[in-house]
């Protein structure tokens, strides 16, 4: 095998459509089971702890039968369900357990991978297209971490963006009607699903009207036919997003009202250089944005970021959907005003695949795949273990899972006999959730997701309050003697069991009681 080829990367003709040699097969098989340990240590480890955002999925799947099929997260109108019907079937399947919950998420990543594989060989050819698809696998280590937890709408948001992509590829190549149709259905499907489909649906609809060779006034009647069914299809898609906005009077309109501004658009703009991009490539630590390696990690930042600048300027000659999506991505990322409130660097999921693909356009060679491979692989690793050490051995203040292990609070919860609970929000939907339900727990603090649970603790003649054993503790003891109530009171790991001689409510406490950490 040689690897010379009379076009790189589709730059000087048509596409190049998977042309070329493969990677060796055990390399691609080596890469696929370094995958899998990696999901397996973040699932055996602390860094599996789930938290209550993400267990809401389950308890939404469980309540399936009874409650009908919610649109949209509950608590709010964004974040549509179309995976919720994966997770019930999962837990169906394999019980009500937090890797039965995760298990769609699990397929979705081996479903990404082999899209941007698809999605390269489009226009790469097809050593780097399978590199693409594999460094997706095994790296960044926020989206190797991130992505294994059920969130309903992030990771679900990604799969729909790539294939759109290969939607617009194809009606580039084509012109096809049925992919104009299927396209429509897709963005119709995202616009309920995630506002962040906006990332992929620029750069595909771009890709898609400019077609190499061929002007718009050319395809004149693909368009008059194509562009109205897509739009026919979108409509369809959406239906469960306009239903919502016409039984709440245009909540889902209103949604992006509620989210916090932070920042200027040119702070936004210069923070997902700066902050967002190195944090989400694992050059800066999830959590605290510390750089890892101090002026080490700066520099391979700077290096990576060169690298990505020589794939754009390959790229965008030929309108690749790389290219002009990471060109596009810090403008719209700039747009939205809660972005720099990222801890967990979710909103920062969406530009990995267009990473991967600009790496791979500049990778030509075996041996060069070979280190970019290996160094994903030395990337991710340590960028795990710093989420671990931030989390478990450093008091920075993070905690994976927001709180810790919740196994010492429900076994002393059974030992008293006690199955109505109040807590902090990140406490009270993972003590339902990982529970059973046997106990009902509503968050003291927070979002109350589910008024069933808090009309269901607030009826019981006997409730319990889990806190945390430092602060919050003690201002519940010292609240509950202020008001002359005296209390059980057991210690359970990081936890304590607080059960009043009567129910206090969250009302009658100040706000140091009921939340976790204040």
């Amino acid at each position: 095998m040689t690897d010379r080829r009379p076009d790189p990367a589709g730059e000087r003709g048509s596409d190049v459509d998977g042309t070329g040699p493969s990677l060796p097969w055990a390399l691609i098989a080596a890469v696929g089971i370094a995958g899998v340990l990696l999901r397996g240590v973040v699932l055996a480890t602390p860094l599996g702890r789930p938290d209550a955002d993400e267990v809401l999925s389950g308890l939404m799947a469980r309540h399936i039968g009874t409650d009908g099929f919610p649109l949209f997260v509950w608590g709010q109108h964004y974040g549509g369900t179309l995976q919720l019907a994966p997770v019930a079937l999962s837990m169906k399947l394999f019980g009500t357990s937090t890797l039965a919950m995760r298990l769609p998420n699990l397929v979705l990543a081996v479903v990404d991978a082999l899209l941007v594989w698809r999605v390269g060989r489009r226009f790469l050819p097809e050593r780097q297209a399978q590199l693409a698809g594999l460094v997706l696998w095994v790296g960044p280590p926020t989206a190797v971490w991130f992505a294994v937890r059920e969130q309903l709408f992030y990771p679900p948001t990604v799969t729909l963006g790539l294939v759109l992509a290969l939607l617009a590829l194809r009606i580039r190549r084509t012109g096809r009607l049925a992919d104009y149709a299927a396209a429509g259905l897709v963005v119709g499907l995202a616009v309920w699903t995630s506002a962040n489909l906006v990332y992929y649906v620029l750069p595909a609809a771009v890709v898609a009207l400019v077609r190499t060779g061929r002007p718009l006034r050319d395809r004149r009647h693909e368009l008059l036919t194509g562009v109205p069914l897509a739009a026919v299809t979108t409509v369809v898609g959406m239906l469960p997003w306009l239903v919502d906005n016409v039984r709440s009077n245009g909540a889902p309109l209103r949604a992006g009202g509620s989210f916090p501004v932070i920042g200027t658009y040119p702070g936004r703009f210069a923070y997902f250089f700066t902050d967002g991009l190195p944090g989400v490539l694992g050059f800066r630590e999830t959590f605290t944005y510390r750089w890892v390696g101090g002026p080490v990690g700066v520099v391979a930042y700077l290096g990576v970021l060169g690298v990505l600048a020589w794939g754009v300027r390959r790229g965008l000659p030929r309108v690749g959907w790389d290219a002009v999506g990471f060109v596009v991505f810090p403008f719209v990322f700039a747009s939205l005003p809660m972005v720099m409130d990222d801890p967990n660097l979710r909103y920062l999921f969406f530009v990995v695949p267009f990473v991967v693909l600009l790496l791979a356009r500049v990778a030509g060679s075996t041996r060069v795949a070979v280190l970019v491979l290996a160094a994903t692989l030395l990337v991710t690793g340590i960028g795990l273990q710093r989420i671990y050490a931030v989390s478990e051995l450093e008091p920075s203040g993070y905690r994976v899972g927001n709180v810790g292990d919740l196994g010492p609070a429900i076994a002393e919860l059974d030992r008293l006999g006690v199955d109505r609970v109040h807590g902090d929000y990140w406490v009270a939907y993972r003590l339902a959730f990982e529970t059973e339900e046997r106990i009902i727990a509503t968050p003291s603090w927070g979002i109350d997701r589910y008024p069933p649970y808090t009309d269901a603790v607030r009826a019981s003649p006997r409730s319990a309050w889990v806190v945390d054993a430092g602060a919050q503790r003690d201002a519940l003891l010292a609240a509950l003697a202020r008001l002359g109530v005296p209390a059980e009171v057991r210690p359970a790991g990081e936890f304590t069991v607080v059960v009043p001689a009567r129910p206090v409510t969250p009302e009658e406490l100040p706000e140091a009681a009921r939340r976790a950490g204040a």
